[in-house]
């Protein structure tokens, strides 16, 4: 009987929980239906709502094609006029100038264009403002007058950036103007080229010597900087956006780093693979250079003086056997030209630049390069008298300056500070100067400079700074057979 009873409460247990459940399903599926109900009784209210004002509208316009007054709308405070109302557009480019640094003068542009601008074509606008910002500045300096030969040999310097700064803005207004599929625009050549004008503008103002001369110059430069600084923001800016209309894809800006199957850069013509495939290296040259008169010219400067402006095709240059001193320089409108010898010891071009001399910085040729493994040790010359100079591995001559000294032997020469300030604390937080595994009396770094900016490496580091990853070595230098180290020397 006690079992029984058990029983009658087990069972009556199951048919209250059974009940429980089934209230709370019952519960739920009335809930989903009140959320599904008040779902589509806003869809409905919010439709009917706009297809009034859709009708009110139509109506509207259709009283006024027939010539009926239309009915007065209620009186609205502080209603802007319709031509004047916000548009997507102009929120979209004020969007764009707030990653600018002048947003004025970005503004200012979208009152011009009205507001009704595509982002691209907005940018497009952005530096063509620049340019003719440049172009006015340049007309300016015709104005300016120069009391030293150092202001005027900073000037005709400053002649020569503006043509390169105005021939980068003009490739940068064309680039954003293609619009053809086989023409996306690249951001990263924009960002390339419109970096090159700012770094055009610093370098002419840098050229000349302090006084009221450089503080006008830069004033003059002001607005200009400005306007390539705003470009330069808001293509960054659409970088990261990633535009379909852009080509700004990760790899899109890789192209002079791929190659074919033989090796050579995709960019480069079939006669220029032709010619550097040719085994017997006997090249037929257009013009011959050679000190005793056998040739068409005697020196290398008077060959590419000569060269025609317009020439289809690569221009070689033959340099018999001699030695040439002689300061060679090929512009930028010398295209295509290749110049070769009887032998590295045989055609030799020596010359001799000088600051003392007056050969401005910007007269030097700029490079980057990698020493390893090499030894810094002072000239026979210097040797008996070295005690009597200080000597340094190098110093900022501008923001962001970048050396590396690595698995090289420093001989006793150095300053044991290993390093010296261009003037003052100028560069000293942006430079990156380091050390890495060196040797020799001139190598410990117990002493070095206590900037910010210098460092002592570690091999990780270090490795960056090697031919493979630094040079992209790997790519090109197996290809042409050069002796090589990708990497470090003691690994």
């Amino acid at each position: 009987m006690a079992f029984q009873d058990f029983d009658q409460i087990s069972e009556r247990r199951k048919a209250e929980k059974a009940r429980k459940v089934k209230k709370r399903i019952i519960i739920t599926v009335v809930v989903i239906l009140l959320l599904v109900l008040i779902a589509v009784g806003a869809y409905f209210i919010v439709n009917k709502l706009s297809n009034k004002k859709g009708n009110a509208k139509q109506g509207n316009a259709t009283q006024g094609k027939a010539g009926k007054p239309a009915p007065a709308a209620p009186k609205q405070k502080n209603t802007p006029p319709k031509n004047k109302a916000p548009s997507n557009s102009k929120k979209t480019l004020k969007e764009m100038c707030s990653a600018t640094d002048y947003k004025d003068k970005c503004e200012g542009i979208i009152e011009k264009e009205n507001g009704e601008t595509k982002p691209m074509a907005f940018i497009k606008t952005a530096i063509s403002a620049t340019s003719d910002e440049a172009k006015s500045v340049y007309s300016k300096t015709a104005e300016l007058t120069f009391s030293s030969p150092e202001e005027k040999g900073a000037f005709e310097d400053c002649k020569g950036l503006f043509e390169d700064a105005m021939e980068e803005l003009g490739d940068a207004i064309s680039q954003v103007g293609n619009n053809t599929e086989s023409g996306k625009v690249r951001i990263g050549v924009l960002n390339s080229w419109l970096s090159a004008v700012i770094s055009y503008q610093q370098t002419c103002v840098d050229g000349f010597p302090d006084g009221k001369l450089k503080s006008d110059l830069e004033k003059m430069l002001q607005t200009s900087k400005e306007f390539t600084s705003n470009s330069l923001a808001m293509l960054s800016l659409l970088n990261q956006l990633q535009l379909p209309s852009t080509g700004a894809a990760a790899g899109s800006n890789r192209r002079l780093l791929s190659q074919d199957k033989s090796g050579f850069p995709n960019w480069m013509s079939h006669e220029d693979r032709r010619m550097l495939k040719k085994n017997d290296k006997k090249l037929t040259p257009n013009v011959t250079v050679a000190k005793d008169g056998s040739g068409n010219y005697k020196t290398i400067s008077e060959a590419l003086e000569k060269m025609p402006q317009k020439y289809e095709g690569r221009y070689v240059i033959y340099v018999k056997e001699g030695v040439y001193d002689e300061t060679v320089t090929v512009t930028k409108k010398m295209p295509n030209v290749t110049m070769y010898g009887d032998g590295s010891q045989k055609s030799i071009i020596t010359g001799n630049k000088n600051f003392a001399d007056g050969v401005r910085t910007f007269q030097t040729a700029p490079f980057g390069i990698v020493l390893q493994n090499c030894q810094i040790m002072p000239d026979k010359d210097l040797e008996p008298v070295k005690s009597q100079f200080k000597t340094y591995l190098g110093r900022p001559w501008k923001e962001f300056s970048r050396t590396i000294v690595m698995e090289s032997t420093i001989e006793d020469l150095i300053h044991p500070d290993g390093w010296t300030p261009w003037e003052g604390d100028f560069a000293l937080k942006t430079l990156y100067y380091a050390e890495y595994n060196n040797k020799g009396p001139g190598s410990k770094t117990d002493n070095r400079v206590k900037w910010d900016g210098y460092k002592k490496i570690n091999k990780e580091e270090a490795m960056q700074y090697t031919v493979g990853p630094f040079l992209k070595g790997h790519a090109w230098l197996k290809v042409e057979g050069v002796p090589v180290r990708f990497g470090l020397f003691e690994n």
